[in-house]
């Protein structure tokens, strides 16, 4: 249940940045993020992070950024 969780969770945060036809490179730049941790958010590959707590708070931020709400994601 939790992976299909993360992985809506990576389907919306995707779907949120081409809506705003923003650009990986965009939001590693404004949150320095690496592109490989972005990349894998979105993938849904959330254990390809440094660690569980590096994952909230990349994921907290990068939603931030696209203007949803960190705290209730």
């Amino acid at each position: 249940m939790i992976q299909q969780e993360m992985q809506n969770l990576s389907e919306t945060i995707k779907k949120r940045r081409k809506e705003l036809n923003i650009s990986l490179k965009e939001v590693e730049n404004a949150t320095s993020i690496r592109m490989s941790y972005l990349e894998a958010i979105e993938a849904g590959e959330f254990n390809k992070l440094i660690s569980p707590v590096y994952a909230q708070g990349f994921v907290k931020q990068y939603v931030s950024y696209l203007g949803m709400d960190g705290d209730s994601i």
